[in-house]
């Protein structure tokens, strides 16, 4: 399991943003703060606690991470900006994620998503 991996799936169970910032800052990844709404329904918005959160990099995301250390969750945006693209496998079946890497290619960071399923980091 890779460390970013790690730090995806745990963040809001261990000091969340302000704790985990600079491990994503350290593999030059510009992260932002975020919480979690709960809805009406019993699920959970995710919801950026900064505004223009889109256009953070490294620089900001830091100069935030004190002010922010609390708040539970952390975001980062996928394309040019960090360079990643996610895969997202939209079902627990393990199966189906070996078929997505036969097809996509393999990566050093597959992480389960709060509702079991993948997400494939390339």
């Amino acid at each position: 399991m890779s460390r970013i991996e790690q730090t995806a799936s745990s963040a809001a169970c261990n000091g969340g943003f302000g704790r985990w910032q600079p491990e994503y800052a350290e593999k030059r990844i510009a992260t932002f703060p975020v919480n979690f709404v709960p809805k009406p329904d019993g699920r959970v918005d995710k919801v950026p606690a900064v505004r223009n959160y889109q256009r953070i990099g490294l620089k900001a995301s830091k100069a935030i991470a004190q002010r922010f250390a609390d708040t539970p969750g952390i975001g980062f945006m996928t394309g040019p900006q960090s360079k990643i693209t996610i895969g997202d496998i939209d079902v627990a079946d393990e199966r189906v994620l070996a078929d997505f890497l036969d097809r996509h290619g393999d990566t050093p960071v597959v992480a389960r998503t709060a509702s079991g399923n993948f997400h494939a980091w390339f």
